[in-house]
């Protein structure tokens, strides 16, 4: 039981190292404006990379919902449509 949530706080800790780091990165290299010289600034730059999070997030909140879709779907049939067959011979009967 303590190896799965050893590995889901290091999983969250590496996230937020990513979602928090990035940014910091970006802000201190644009800060110190020392060397090379870019077409962007610091602010396009960090837009860019919100962008980037906010299609991960979207993307995946869309497949995590997928499977609940696909049950939905189902259930809805077996609601409007009871008396399916189940087999296609003959000795079969409708249920």
């Amino acid at each position: 039981m303590r190896k799965p949530r050893v590995k889901w706080f290091l999983f969250v800790l590496a996230l937020l190292a990513v979602v928090i780091g990035i940014p910091v990165i970006i802000n201190e290299s644009y800060k110190a404006n020392s060397g090379y010289m870019t077409m962007w600034g610091a602010a396009d730059a960090l837009a860019y990379y919100g962008t980037i999070l906010g299609a991960l997030v979207v993307w995946h909140g869309d497949f995590s919902a997928l499977p609940w879709f696909i049950g939905y779907i189902s259930r809805l049939k077996n609601l409007y449509y009871p008396f399916r067959r189940q087999c296609f011979r003959r000795s079969c009967m409708w249920s």
